[in-house]
């Protein structure tokens, strides 16, 4: 990059990292959110609204969100179509979060864009305060509250799109889905790919009122994708309590002898209890019944046609595994009912029209046919950054963004299902707010051996003090002393040395070191190992 074109990008990043970011906040204020996506729409229609000039795939879900824009991606670029795909957070660049078909943002569109959007804005701003003091509103603010990092962001990503004149363009949600900033946009198709328990602080405390967040994003006449049947493959089985061990009889002396030796059967049931830990953040059969129903009514609230993904098809049962597992199959399901939906609709949803490049001349949105050939293109070698990322192969390295109870447990269940003949060492670390205690509970039955360290102090990373604080205090409410489980973990303060480490000792044949816990976190490993 030369020095005049560096400059310039460092100075719109400057501009965008001056903006509130609430990715790097320990708590966000959600629910402030709503006065700002007013303010969003309105500068969007000051810009010629750019949103409307593509058909848009909104992607809202507690998980499997990446992996379903990245699938929606790949198969319509296999197609021939020209794709726009916003996501968050990134792992190195910003640029990351911008892609057209396939490619990073340049860094020099992305600078000249973001400039000249912010020049936009001040006039934007300027017309505001105008307004306010002609009208003598005494409730008017003339002060116009900026755009924050993440609605500069959704802002800048139909920008870019509409000037690259893409056909379709997929927003992922950010946070929740009603207040979150993608939502200024209106949809062709809203899809919510599951439901858990993450952001309760923000969304709720209950799966109903989180679900509700999530399908705010559900629009009028447009169809809605739901895939929250998923959680039934995190479900556990109704667990026996473990039985208290009794102690032997006494001997000549009186005394009693030491406790009965744990049989295997014993330690199975001790490592199966640690799922019963917090069972207000599983999810239970009556709560993803009343979730799905929820579902069906808001899409009958607002006219939309619904479909709710049931199960796997033929085709995508017979993906291979790796890459595909069972949470993999789920996502990619989901991603081509949506492609089912827009191939074969006879219509676009009631007002919404594709305004043809700078004309005001407006036209209906187009159908967008999918060649079988481009699905099973889109199919090979589905890989996707940060999300069951082998970042090494000798020593087998895999890097995942989970970081909620839902997440982990279905990292887990991907992983017994691709690494069957390996140990599996999770290396785990996480951020401040999040579900340690479920996140445990959901390695500890499966994993080999679970690693605990910090990742980068950025203000939000959990000390590793917190994280061996809560470990312990949730093995002492299932194990007992001697119990194996607790051999299973281990602390290492700098994960950073202990993978230099690690990368050079010859006795990792057979075992796969899963880092997990963080998105953050997995960008760190990713980058430590990748800078080998």
């Amino acid at each position: 990059m030369r020095s005049q074109e560096n400059a310039l990008y460092q100075r719109a990043l400057k501009f965008l990292n001056r903006r509130t970011n609430y990715e790097t906040f320990k708590s966000i204020p959600y629910d402030q959110m709503e006065s700002s996506l007013a303010r969003l729409r309105e500068f969007l229609a000051f810009l010629g609204n750019p949103e409307k000039r593509f058909i848009i795939v909104h992607v809202a879900g507690t998980k499997g969100k990446g992996t379903t824009c990245a699938a929606l991606d790949r198969i319509y670029r296999a197609a021939g179509y020209r794709v726009g795909l916003f996501t968050s957070p990134h792992l190195d660049e910003v640029t990351e979060r911008f892609q057209i078909n396939g490619k990073n943002c340049p860094k020099t569109l992305f600078a000249e864009t973001l400039l000249r959007l912010a020049g936009k804005w001040k006039e934007f701003a300027a017309i505001k305060r105008r307004q306010a003091l002609d009208l003598f509103d005494s409730d008017a603010d003339p002060c116009v509250e900026k755009p924050t990092f993440f609605e500069w962001a959704l802002i800048l990503a139909v920008s870019l799109f509409a000037r690259a004149g893409v056909d379709v363009a997929i927003l992922e949600v950010g946070l929740g889905g009603r207040f979150d900033a993608t939502n200024a946009c209106d949809a062709d198709v809203s899809v919510v790919t599951s439901v858990s328990y993450d952001h309760c602080e923000q969304l709720g405390s209950t799966l109903e009122a989180i679900a509700g967040e999530k399908l705010g994003i559900v629009k009028s006449n447009a169809p809605l994708v739901s895939g929250i049947g998923f959680s039934k493959f995190l479900m556990h089985e109704p667990l026996e309590e473990p039985p208290e061990l009794e102690p032997c009889e006494e001997d000549a002396s009186g005394e009693k002898k030491e406790l009965k030796k744990h049989t295997e059967e014993d330690w199975l049931r001790q490592e199966r209890a640690l799922l019963r830990i917090d069972p207000q953040t599983q999810i239970s059969d009556r709560e993803l019944d009343a979730v799905c129903a929820l579902a069906r009514e808001r899409a009958q609230k607002f006219g939309a046609p619904f479909y709710q993904i049931d199960g796997i098809s033929t085709l995508v049962e017979s993906f291979p595994t790796p890459p595909f597992d069972s949470v993999r199959r789920w996502n990619f399901e989901i991603a081509l009912k949506v492609v089912d939906i827009l191939a074969t609709r006879t219509g676009a949803p009631e007002g919404r029209t594709l305004k043809n490049g700078d004309s005001d001349k407006e036209g209906e949105r187009l159908n967008l046919p999918v060649p079988a050939s481009a699905i099973q293109s889109a199919a090979e070698n589905f890989e996707i950054p940060a999300r069951f990322e082998v970042v090494s192969k000798n020593p087998l390295i895999i890097v995942d963004g989970a970081h909620n109870r839902a997440s982990v447990a279905a990292f887990m269940l991907s992983a017994r299902e691709r690494l069957k003949d390996r140990k599996i060492k999770i290396l785990f670390a996480t951020t401040v707010g999040k579900d340690i205690r479920g996140m445990i509970a959901e390695m500890a039955p499966i994993a080999d051996e679970i690693i605990l360290t910090e990742r980068g102090k950025d203000g939000r990373a959990t000390s590793i003090a917190d994280l061996i604080q809560i470990a312990e205090e949730t093995l002492n409410e299932t194990c007992s002393e001697d119990s194996p489980i607790r051999r299973k973990f281990r602390v290492v303060p700098d994960f950073q040395a202990y993978l230099a480490d690690y990368c050079t000792r010859a006795s990792q044949n057979n075992d796969a070191l899963c880092a997990i816990g963080s998105f953050y976190f997995a960008a760190e490993v990713r980058r430590k190992i990748k800078s080998r």
